[in-house]
């Protein structure tokens, strides 16, 4: 398709950088599909997901660059939309209703943060930076989507949670604990991220994956954790932490306005 297919009409609106030379924006496209391709964020089980690849190289094939910078967007935009019907075939009407209300604050965003006006519809700068622009804004909400996925382990009746009396401080016991309590912790992140205006559940998801990487580092065996029950207790322990912190400072954030 031709390239000013693939970006919305230039619009008279304010933009906060300037379009970067199109050389440049290339070599910097090939640098964000891949670290986005190979993000942890998007490491979720799921159902078999499209194709998100192109065989185009814009930082290598300049004459050719425009299309296949929209090529890698159509791309991107596939796999943002499988991440939305994924979350729709398993959310109830009303959370189904949510996310959607939020993706149309999304994409209103991507818009206007995307549309440079300082240069004509035609420039070739102009149609690179905004491409470029729409991509990494998409791809990062595909990650934010999949990170609201269900958890892969399925829930446990009450019984089956419960452990034999005595037991309590056994291995199996406290991963059963732990197992519960991130349960929870996923289920409030999804809740809290649904009732937040979107560039607020954006930031949300950032600290979210920035606990987990902290997390990850304080809970693995070392030193101070050198048995596999402290390990899990350490991982409890900051699940519980982070309860308190979405009741603190996130849950008091959430708007009416924020659901349609």
């Amino acid at each position: 398709m031709p390239c000013h297919d693939a970006v919305m009409t230039l619009r008279n609106q304010n933009i906060k950088k300037q379009a970067q030379p199109a050389q440049y924006l290339c070599a910097l496209t090939a640098i964000v599909f891949a670290v986005f391709t190979h993000s942890p964020a998007r490491a979720q089980p799921s159902s078999p997901a499209p194709a998100t690849e192109s065989a185009c190289d814009p930082a290598t094939n300049w004459q050719a660059n425009l299309l296949c910078l929209n090529e890698k967007a159509v791309f991107v935009d596939i796999a943002l939309q499988h991440s939305l019907k994924k979350l729709d075939d398993v959310m109830a009407p009303q959370q189904s209703a949510q996310l959607q209300h939020q993706q149309r604050q999304w994409l209103e965003r991507r818009d206007k943060e995307c549309t440079p006006t300082d240069r004509p519809a035609s420039d070739s700068n102009a149609l690179a930076y905004a491409m470029l622009c729409r991509s990494k804004m998409t791809m990062r909400r595909t990650a934010l989507l999949e990170s609201m996925q269900p958890a892969a382990t399925p829930q446990k009746s009450s019984s089956e949670r419960l452990c034999p009396k005595g037991s309590e401080a056994s291995l199996g016991c406290l991963q059963k604990n732990r197992d519960l309590i991130e349960n929870g912790v996923h289920m409030i992140y999804i809740s809290t991220l649904l009732n937040l205006p979107e560039l607020q559940a954006d930031r949300l998801y950032t600290e979210q994956q920035d606990w987990e990487e902290r997390r990850e580092k304080s809970c693995q065996l070392n030193g101070y954790v050198h048995e596999k029950e402290d390990q899990v207790v350490c991982q409890t322990r900051m699940a519980l932490e982070r309860v308190k912190v979405f009741k603190s400072d996130w849950q008091p954030l959430t708007r009416k306005e924020a659901r349609p």
